[in-house]
């Protein structure tokens, strides 16, 4: 049984982990390897359905035995179906997160993509050989090709879409309030360096210029944080959303000592 005070923890750790798992996606699909890429989204996707599920029974103050935690929390469609209703309560409701250009042209495409749930058996057709329907299934070659395209263009398609999804999902769970007062719970470990980084990372969420992030720890936790932006310069929107969000998920950082520059 986990016991509802642990479960705030286990949702920011869900939450961390799609971050990792987007992040390590992105830079497959530089390198061409996407269903390697297309994987990590899935399972990025599935822990972000984790990470809600949890903060729900948390917020319920109800533990969890181990009934659900077979039938809810280790379902990997469960999972994926929670991170999808997430989503599009969200679309339906408040529309702030379609203001910021870079979400803009994804929006039709997201509603649309991700009413779709993927199957346990169309997630590891991406990662292993299969014999399936009478015949083998390689992850190079996908199940279901595009008409005119070829096997490289049909693999990067798909690659963008589940990156897109992920980047959706992401901005929307950062945005609920319940999920960022999990996030903020003392009993939680600090963020390491590497997950403010990656967490700033999707926050601006630019494909053009650069971060560099230099941070002071206090007992291993951050207490100051100076982000140098290359290349380009946040929004308004975006400062101000990056700004709370680290304030509220790092106890020790203070508004003040939250600084950015742009070269």
């Amino acid at each position: 049984m986990i016991p509802h005070e642990r479960a705030a923890y286990g949702a920011k750790q869900s939450i961390i982990n799609a971050i990792r798992l987007l992040e390590d996606a992105k830079l497959l699909h530089e390198k061409k390897r996407y269903p390697t890429s297309i994987y990590a989204c899935i399972i990025a996707l599935e822990e972000l359905g984790k990470g809600k599920i949890l903060t729900q029974f948390w917020q319920a103050k109800k533990d969890i035995d181990k009934g659900i935690y077979s039938t809810l929390i280790k379902d990997h469609v469960e999972k994926s179906k929670v991170a999808v209703r997430m989503v599009q309560e969200y679309i339906e409701g408040p529309v702030e997160l379609w203001k910021n250009k870079d979400y803009m042209k994804l929006k039709e495409d997201m509603i649309k993509s991700m009413a779709a749930i993927t199957s346990k058996e169309d997630k590891e057709s991406y990662l292993y050989v299969d014999w399936q329907k009478n015949r083998w299934t390689v992850p190079w070659v996908p199940r279901q090709p595009i008409p005119d395209s070829t096997v490289e263009n049909d693999l990067r398609a798909i690659s963008e879409i589940y990156i897109g999804r992920c980047k959706v999902a992401l901005g929307v769970i950062l945005k609920l309030p319940e999920i960022l007062d999990a996030l903020s719970q003392r009993d939680n470990e600090p963020l390491t360096t590497q997950q403010v980084i990656d967490l700033t990372r999707l926050i601006l969420n630019r494909q053009n210029g650069s971060i560099g992030i230099e941070t002071k720890e206090d007992f291993k936790e951050v207490i100051e944080i100076t982000i140098e932006c290359r290349g380009f310069e946040p929004t308004k929107e975006e400062k101000e959303r990056l700004k709370s969000t680290l304030v509220i998920v790092l106890p020790k950082l203070k508004p003040e000592r939250l600084h950015m520059r742009f070269v």
